[in-house]
C-alpha cells in the first residue's frame, strides 16, 4: 500500500493538471472579490442617486459563504481535473500493470481514494483561505466575531471540508470504473449540483415538519452558514456526509473489484 501511495502521489505532484488546478484555486478568489468590489462601487453610486444600497451583500461573511459549495466555482471545476488525473491509470494502462505485478484491487482503490481526498482538501482549503484573506483586504467581516460566530465558522469549515471528502469519494468511485474520464466528470458534477439544487429548493418552503430529514441532505448544513449552523444541523450534516461518502466508497470498491482489467 505504501508503494502504491508513493507512486500515486508522485503522479499527482508531476501532473501539470494538478498544478493548473491549484493555480485556478488561487486566482478565482481574486476575480470573485474584485467583482464584489465593483458591485459595491456601483451600489454606492446608486445610493448617491437616492436609491437604497444593497450593502448587506458586501461582507467577508457573505463572500465566504459559497466557497465550499458543490455547485460553485471549485465544486464544478475540481471534478473535471480530478476525474482526468485519477482516471489516467485507466486510460494509459498503468492500472493493468499494477494488477499484473501483484497489487490487490482493494489496495489500488484505496490508494487512489486517499490521493483524491488529499487533492480535494488541499484545493478547496487553498481556495477558501485565499478568498478569506483577499476579502478581508476590501471588506469587513460583516458581524461581530462572538464565540457563537466563531463556532459557526468552525462548523462551516468542517462541513465544507467533509463535503469535498464526499465529492472526492464520488469521483474516485467512477474514475476507476469507466475507461474514459468524461462519464466520471459528468456524473460527479451532476451529483454535486443535484444535492445543491435540492438544498436550495427546500429552503424556499416550510420544512419544519420534516426538518430532521432535511438536515440529512449532505450539502444542507454547509449552506446554512449565513443563517447560522446549529448543533443539530452540524451533527446530522456530519453523519450524512460520512454515510454518503462510505456508501460511494464501498459501492465503487465492489464494482472495481469485479471489473475485468484488460
Amino acid at each position: 500500500m505504501r508503494r502504491l501511495l508513493d507512486a500515486d502521489f508522485y503522479c499527482l505532484r508531476k501532473s501539470k493538471l494538478s498544478l493548473v488546478m491549484l493555480i485556478i484555486a488561487v486566482t478565482i478568489p481574486l476575480f470573485v472579490v474584485l467583482v464584489y468590489v465593483g458591485l459595491r462601487f456601483m451600489a454606492e453610486q446608486t445610493a448617491e442617486e437616492g436609491m437604497p444600497p444593497i450593502g448587506g451583500l458586501f461582507s467577508v461573511r457573505g463572500i465566504l459563504s459559497g466557497v465550499f459549495s458543490l455547485t460553485g466555482n471549485i465544486g464544478i471545476i475540481f471534478p473535471i481535473f480530478a476525474g482526468i488525473i485519477i482516471g489516467a491509470d485507466m486510460t494509459n494502462g498503468t492500472l493493468r500493470n499494477k494488477v499484473i505485478i501483484g497489487h490487490s484491487k482493494a489496495k489500488i482503490y484505496f490508494s487512489h481514494l486517499i490521493v483524491t481526498i488529499v487533492f480535494g482538501i488541499v484545493t478547496v482549503t487553498l481556495y477558501a483561505l485565499v478568498t478569506l484573506g483577499f476579502a478581508l483586504v476590501f471588506f469587513k467581516y460583516g458581524v461581530e466575531l462572538t464565540p457563537e460566530e466563531v463556532k459557526n465558522l468552525v462548523y462551516f469549515f468542517v462541513t465544507g471540508l467533509l463535503s469535498y471528502v464526499f465529492l472526492s469519494s464520488v469521483i474516485n468511485a467512477f474514475a476507476l470504473i469507466f475507461k474514459t474520464p468524461a462519464p466520471t466528470i459528468l456524473i460527479s458534477v451532476l451529483i454535486g449540483m443535484g444535492f445543491g439544487l435540492i438544498s436550495s429548493l427546500i429552503s424556499l418552503i416550510d420544512y419544519s415538519s420534516f426538518k430532521y430529514l432535511v438536515y440529512l441532505i449532505p450539502t444542507f448544513a454547509n449552506g446554512q452558514f449565513q443563517a447560522g449552523i446549529s448543533d443539530v444541523i452540524f451533527i446530522e450534516g456530519i453523519i450524512s456526509l460520512i454515510v454518503f461518502s462510505l456508501a460511494f466508497i464501498f459501492v465503487g470498491l465492489g464494482l472495481f473489484v469485479k471489473k475485468d482489467i484488460k
